[in-house]
């Protein structure tokens, strides 16, 4: 009988913290996703295209080609909103560098994030960071997050050039 409690109390100690982490994720989805909704609003803009990670989200209205952005950090949120028409491309890039330690090389990860360059040169490249290592030490999708809207993105802009 105590082998059974023991049994149990270990499995839901070591279930416990992937559960609570899933509804801490959920919650910050709901908020990235009520942020997103309203700076679109805000721009007169409906998001019909989405995707929310732990600390940020970005959407697209495909009819009006607008691209909007959230990120998160301290409590702290940032809007982005991108009239895609005003890009020539949009270029996925994973910033890093080689580390080297006992156990060998590798590369740490220091930035991803989506860069956005303008058809006139005059203006700045836009950049949405999905990951700062100053900010987070946990990464995620956000590699296959940024390939996967890199496409979709420069597919838009082929489409309305």
């Amino acid at each position: 009988m105590i082998t059974i409690f023991v049994g149990i109390l270990v499995a839901v100690l070591f279930i416990l913290p992937f559960i609570l982490l899933g509804i801490k994720k959920n919650k910050g989805g709901k908020h990235l996703k009520e942020a997103l909704s309203k700076i679109a609003k805000e721009n007169k803009c409906l998001i019909t295209i989405s995707e929310y990670l732990a600390d940020s989200a970005i959407g697209l209205d495909e009819k009006a080609n607008h691209l909007f952005f959230v990120h998160t950090f301290n409590g702290k949120e940032t809007f982005q909103h991108l009239i895609l028409s005003d890009y020539h491309h949009c270029e996925a890039k994973n910033i890093s560098r080689n580390v080297k330690n006992s156990k060998g090389n590798f590369k740490a990860i220091d930035k991803i994030k989506l860069a956005f360059i303008p058809i006139n040169q005059n203006k700045p490249i836009v950049d949405l960071d999905f990951f700062n290592s100053d900010e987070n030490t946990n990464i995620s999708d956000e590699i296959m997050v940024i390939e996967k809207w890199e496409k979709t993105i420069n597919k838009r802009m082929k489409m309305h050039t």
